[in-house]
């Protein structure tokens, strides 16, 4: 609408939503627009008043309808809500938009500008700007934004109320940064009832460091300060402090307590508890910072400033847990201990040495395959799953009536669950020598393995954002075994019962690794190696059936191993401030594990058969349960 307005009547604007009516053509010399019967925007669109133009008019903003005023209004503004505020409408004063009137908002208003008259908000209010006249404050009033460098705040040339029903809420200013002498200038009464609501600044356009401790100044008041904020609530668990009144102004004394301290009073497990320890040097180091621009800033060290932010924010304790496991890093012990005993069966079995003992000739050729199984159900971690596929060839030769020795070598892969809901795959190559001897039903039998490889992995990290924030990492492994056994044979059932005791050594080495991701809080792994020496006692029985039609074969191994020393430990970092460098443990594996493994076997001729297993375990905190089913082909 161009070219002025001088009505008797009314301005009724009912548009649908994205559809307006623009006062004015933003050009100097402006127009006056007057409609004395009032002007109403209804139905989701929208009015604005342009630059150098006025609107001459008491104003009702209601739906979802929105009210811009880039120029003047002289007249009262009326804003209603619908349903809740984030649907309401909205009044956005601009900073040199200029109003004359009043200001009743139930709605989302936003004064950036200067009213002359007073204002009483039952909606929410962002104010920044310059009010000449009073504010009672019924809902919700936010009276702080920082721009890029310094923060922005608002002058009440009036007295402010604020009501039992009303909140305060307050930003805190990045450290770094010089807060202005008073988010709030009031230059009347500052009459205090309700709730003080703290936040973090927080902008992943432009990250800056957290919040520094020390007192933050809410408001002054020259005509000073009467009553008290009845009650303030924290960002996070990890934010406390107090408020503080003086004749004429309030503060709030930030304390920004220890993770741990505060994990550790709410009984964490030693794993959580180490990695609030890890977090807490990291942001005192972030602390350190300078508060430079954000484009000065490294793109890993922009999404650190963002995680950490979200952290500091973190309300609940069981999201606080979530948070803190999955920055520990202990998903990487959990791999190498894994891979302790990955393919641990690709090697001779017991049944296959008996049938080379009673074999004749002088040497036997020899193919194993490992066959991949799928979970069909289970209890704890073997729920989710165990998988490996690979093959093994060697030969075997004797050396005298009772022994023999044979090398073989192979390569398969191996998928593992850790870390809640991260996969691991390794894909290795081995080697490996072994030797058997026998003496009527005693025998023995020792080998050396080598493995060579690599792993990629990932997972998620949690920093509390409700957004999903994937890791990525692969690194080479290599793994070292050495076994020795003892066994007799006893004729039982029609098979064979075989008490057994072993030792055994393994050492596990990862390469280093630097994960991907987009958070700044992934993992910078520097090599490291883990170490089990075990010792296992157990019976193993078997059984074979054949058929003409068919084969069947049934083992079973009930044993205990016992830890005799276990050692490892990585050093490692975030990806976001590398020069803060921590330890993961491995986790201690238990120190006593017992197993029952039952496996079934079966097949038609040479080429086809099917497995299936149940495997049961229990180490010294947990009990472990599942059921696996395979099907392979021979070639």
């Amino acid at each position: 609408m161009l070219g002025g307005r001088d009505s008797p009547y009314g301005l009724d604007v009912s548009l649908p939503y994205d559809f307006g009516l623009d006062l004015g053509d933003g050009t100097s010399p402006g127009d006056r627009y007057v409609f004395a019967g009032g002007t109403s925007v209804t139905g989701g669109g929208y009015i604005r008043v342009t630059p150098f133009n006025t609107l001459v008019s008491n104003v009702d903003v209601d739906g979802f309808s929105t009210l811009l005023v880039d120029g003047n209004i002289e007249g009262n503004i009326l804003v209603q809500p619908r349903f809740n505020l984030s649907d309401g409408s909205k009044v956005h004063i601009q900073p040199q938009g200029n109003v004359r009137g009043n200001l009743d908002n139930a709605g989302i208003a936003i004064l950036d500008g200067h009213l002359t008259g007073n204002v009483s908000n039952t909606g929410e209010l962002r104010f920044t700007g310059l009010v000449d006249g009073n504010i009672v404050n019924n809902g919700r009033i936010a009276v702080t934004v920082f721009s890029i460098d310094k923060p922005v705040y608002g002058t009440i040339n009036g007295n402010f109320t604020q009501t039992a029903t009303g909140t305060f809420a307050l930003q805190f200013a990045p450290g770094g940064l010089t807060p202005s002498p008073a988010p709030l200038q009031i230059n009347g009464q500052a009459r205090l009832d309700g709730t003080l609501e703290l936040s973090v600044y927080t902008d992943p356009s432009a990250p800056r460091p957290l919040p520094g401790t020390g007192s933050q100044h809410i408001f002054h008041a020259n005509g000073g300060v009467f009553g008290q904020f009845a009650q303030w609530t924290s960002p996070g668990l990890f934010l406390e402090g107090n408020v503080r009144y003086g004749s004429n102004d309030a503060w709030f004394d930030l304390t920004r307590i220890s993770l741990q301290s505060v994990m550790a009073a709410n009984a964490s497990t030693p794993q959580t508890l180490a990695s609030a320890a890890n977090l807490d040097r990291v942001f005192d180091r972030i602390d350190g910072i300078p508060p430079a621009a954000p484009h000065m800033l490294g793109t890993a060290q922009r999404q650190l400033l963002i995680s950490a932010g979200a952290v500091l924010r973190i309300g609940d304790l069981a999201q606080a847990t979530r948070t803190l496991d999955s920055l520990s890093g202990q998903s990487f012990a959990d791999i190498r201990n894994g891979l302790f005993d990955s393919f641990a069966h690709v090697g001779p079995q017991s049944a296959q040495l008996q049938q080379w003992r009673d074999a004749p000739g002088a040497h036997h050729a020899w193919v194993a395959t490992a066959t991949p199984l799928a979970a069909i159900g289970g209890t704890g971690q073997m729920r989710r799953g165990i998988s490996e596929k690979g093959v093994v060839s060697g030969v075997t030769y004797h050396l005298g009536p009772q022994l023999l020795i044979g090398a073989a070598t192979g390569s398969g892969d191996a998928w593992m669950a850790h870390d809640r809901d991260g996969r691991a795959r390794s894909v290795e190559s081995l080697g490996m020598l072994y030797g058997h001897a026998w003496r009527g039903p005693w025998h023995a039998y020792g080998e050396i393995r080598g493995n060579r490889g690599w792993v990629d992995t990932w997972r998620h990290i949690d920093v509390g954002d409700r957004r999903m924030h994937r890791a990525f990492a692969d690194f080479d492994v290599a793994h070292v075994r050495a076994r020795l056994e003892g066994g007799v044979d006893h004729a039982v059932g029609g098979g064979q019962l075989t008490p057994y005791a072993a030792l055994q050594y393994d050492r596990v080495h990862s390469d280093a690794f630097a994960e991907a991701g987009d958070t700044g809080l992934e993992l910078l792994g520097q090599a490291a190696s883990s170490r089990r020496t075990s010792a296992e006692f157990g019976l193993r029985y078997l059984h074979d059936w054949q058929r003409p039609t068919g084969w069947l074969r049934l083992q079973a191994t009930g044993a205990r191993r016992h830890a005799v020393r276990t050692d490892g430990s990585m050093t490692a970092a975030f990806t976001g401030i590398p020069d803060v460098m921590f330890r993961i443990d491995d986790a201690a594996p238990a120190t006593d594990l017992s197993w029952f493994d039952l496996q079934l076997d079966g097949g038609r001729g040479a080429w086809w058969s099917t497995t299936l297993r149940y495997r049961w375990s229990a180490d010294d905190a947990v009990i472990n349960n599942g059921w696996w089913l395979g099907i392979e082909r021979r070639l």
